[in-house]
């Protein structure tokens, strides 16, 4: 089983602080950490011939790559490879399955809290250049252009690249935070065989992944920051909205509204995990959505809801009292750590330990998940989409009835990134009402719009209105204008505007 650390692709490291192998290695596996080049050194997007791009994934593909061809000679079979990863880490993993350049180095993945379709996993090349020229001038030097950017940073310390990396930020996004992030690759970059080609959307949606058996993860719940200030900045850069404009603003009150009503943001009503649903979980939700659609090998999902005394919340003293485990609390009870505190043998940490890492070598030995735990967890299919809950018991449980107004309302925002669109602004008719299942024809001033049911998959309907706080699945209006949303979960149809509806 090989390990990839997180840190926000610019802090970490594979060494037993964070990551001992002692409940591993009782299963009978062998453990590999490594170390990847991190921040600007290792993700620094300046197109240059003699500049290699996303340095610390290519580190990771290198680590693989030693590992495939020697981890025989320490009693490993080089058939039988797993990677894992959390945040950062659990994103990388991810990364290694959309590159072509690392098939065959590994048989299994496992990605927790982390995807590579989360807002801050990835950088266009635009931004990742202004971001190089940015790290320049902190640097105290003002570039002409991109040679004369390479040339300066060429003889600047590493020490001072690292102070002052932390810096690049932009004001523009707070869920795009991480100044140096992967970002796709050129043909004229120097470092020899390219990673990365395509965005990671582009990549997945044309199923251009390696297929292999797959767990992911719901965590619980995440990290909190000040929402209350510009709010339109907390929403994912990757919506692809301008602040300021219409669109953003409305964008805007209609997350502010799912999530806090009319309720001012705090720690008290958090609870409903807005940074988690849309800087984690919506990009594994469509990760797991695009991945079925290629009949590709089992993708198993889970939710770590236990909170016990281990874990990166209770370390650092976060004062959260919103329920469920943190982000980064599960690698807890699948690690020892400087962290760890001493437990009585019938703890509930101890269980959740024995059962999070019997799950994992489970899975990494290819034997069932459920094996000596009376547990059968099954991977997710289209028509029946499952988790497993790991709380103070092992739960299976119906995925789309995990908060499905919360999901309705992100399925929604990122479907215009996802697929194409209608955007609706004229007078919409129903002439036969609203029926679940059925072919809907719908018609309007330029002709007629069909919404498709794909066989085997029923279609859920949310309604709400504009200024409303709530999804509902049915709505009593006739012949007035109303804003409303629409959301078909399969198909979508949008209506803004004051549309005319009928029916």
């Amino acid at each position: 089983m090989v390990w990839i650390h997180g840190g926000a692709f610019t802090s970490g490291s594979g060494d037993t602080t964070w990551y001992g192998p002692g409940y591993l290695l009782d299963k009978e596996i062998l453990l590999v950490t490594f170390n990847y080049r991190l921040g600007a050194l290792g993700f620094l997007g300046l197109s240059h011939p003699e500049v290699s791009l996303n340095n610390g994934l290519k580190d990771q593909r290198a680590a693989l790559r030693w590992i495939q061809q020697n981890i025989e000679r320490f009693g490993g079979d080089p058939a039988q490879i797993t990677i894992f990863g959390e945040s950062a880490g659990g994103t990388s993993v991810e990364y290694q399955l959309i590159s072509p350049s690392t098939s065959g180095l590994f048989q299994r993945a496992i990605s927790q809290s982390g995807s590579v379709l989360s807002p801050w996993a990835y950088v266009d090349t635009a931004t990742a250049q202004t971001r190089a020229q940015q790290l320049t001038q902190l640097l105290g030097y003002t570039p002409e252009d991109n040679n004369d950017i390479y040339n300066f940073l060429m003889e600047a310390s590493a020490e001072n690249i690292t102070i002052q990396q932390s810096s690049v930020i932009t004001e523009r996004w707070a869920s795009d935070d991480l100044a140096f992030v992967p970002t796709v690759e050129g043909e004229s970059e120097s470092g020899g065989e390219i990673f990365l080609s395509a965005t990671p959307l582009e990549m997945i949606k044309a199923g251009k992944f390696i297929r292999l058996p797959y767990i992911t993860d719901n965590i619980s719940s995440d990290t909190l920051d000040q929402l209350n200030n510009k709010f339109e900045r907390f929403l994912p850069y990757d919506l692809n909205l301008t602040i300021g404009t219409n669109k953003s603003q409305q964008v805007a009150a209609l997350v502010r509204e799912t999530y806090f009503g009319n309720e001012t943001a705090s720690m008290a009503t958090v609870e409903n995990y807005f940074l988690t649903d849309s800087l984690i979980l919506e990009g594994v939700h469509r990760t797991v959505n695009f991945r079925l659609r290629y009949n590709s090998p089992p993708i198993f999902v889970y939710q770590f809801s236990y909170q016990g005394r281990l874990g990166l919340t209770n370390f650092f003293h976060y004062n959260f009292t919103f329920p469920g485990a943190g982000h980064g609390d599960d690698i807890s009870y699948l690690f020892t750590s400087s962290s760890n505190i001493e437990l009585q043998s019938n703890s509930t940490e101890l269980t959740t330990i024995d059962r999070m890492v019997t799950l994992w070598t489970n899975f990494a030995k290819a034997r069932d998940l459920g094996e000596g735990l009376d547990l059968t967890w099954e991977p997710v299919e289209e028509s029946k989409q499952t988790y497993l809950d790991i709380n103070t018991d092992l739960s299976v449980q119906n995925l789309l009835k995990l908060h499905p107004e919360r999901r309705a309302v992100w399925d929604l925002l990122y479907s215009e990134v996802d697929n194409p669109v209608l955007i609706i602004s004229y007078p919409l008719q129903w002439p036969h009402g609203l029926r679940a299942n059925l072919v809907l024809d719908w018609t309007a001033e330029d002709g007629e719009i069909g919404v498709q049911s794909q066989p085997g998959r029923v279609h859920e309907f949310a309604f709400k209105e504009s200024g409303k706080p709530f999804w509902k699945t049915t709505l009593s209006i006739s012949d007035r204008d109303v804003n409303l949303y629409l959301l078909i979960i399969g198909s979508l149809i949008y209506c803004e505007n004051s549309s005319h509806l009928s029916g």
